[in-house]
């Protein structure tokens, strides 16, 4: 999920980052929220979460954004993927247990990536649905 991401942020033109949302949010601080999001949710769950929020008000720079959703990106691989699987069982308040937070994650990062190719899509670039729905690279 966060690999097609990074090629929706890829894909979407500097001109467009700051297309706004109904909530007043730009393209570029639905990208932050994203990572924010993430950041958020595993610093309450696991003490070895690497990466700190990069402020979802702001309106950040491409590569920024870029830099911030791969490092949130690798932190998930990390701790899903390690060869301990406590936390996919651990129980995590609100969602369940670990593995339904994966659920939860992928959800909420698929229900923005919608939103953005949206709001881009009305602004005239015609090309990020594209993105959407090819294969997605590794991160």
């Amino acid at each position: 999920m966060r690999s097609k991401t990074i090629e929706l942020l890829d894909c979407v033109p500097d001109e467009f980052l700051c297309c706004k949302s109904a909530d007043n949010r730009t393209v570029a601080q639905i990208f932050a929220h994203i990572h924010d999001g993430v950041c958020i949710w595993m610093k309450s769950h696991s003490e070895s979460w690497p990466c700190d929020e990069i402020g979802e008000t702001h309106q950040h720079a491409r590569e920024k954004l870029r830099e911030a959703l791969v490092e949130s990106g690798k932190g998930l691989m990390n701790l899903f993927g390690s060869s301990n699987n406590d936390f996919l069982i651990s129980d995590i308040s609100i969602v369940g247990t670990g593995a339904d937070l994966i659920c939860y994650l992928a959800a909420h990062e698929a229900h923005h990536h919608g939103e953005i190719a949206t709001l881009v899509l009305q602004a005239g670039q015609s090309e990020v649905h594209k993105s959407i729905w090819s294969e997605g690279k590794e991160i």
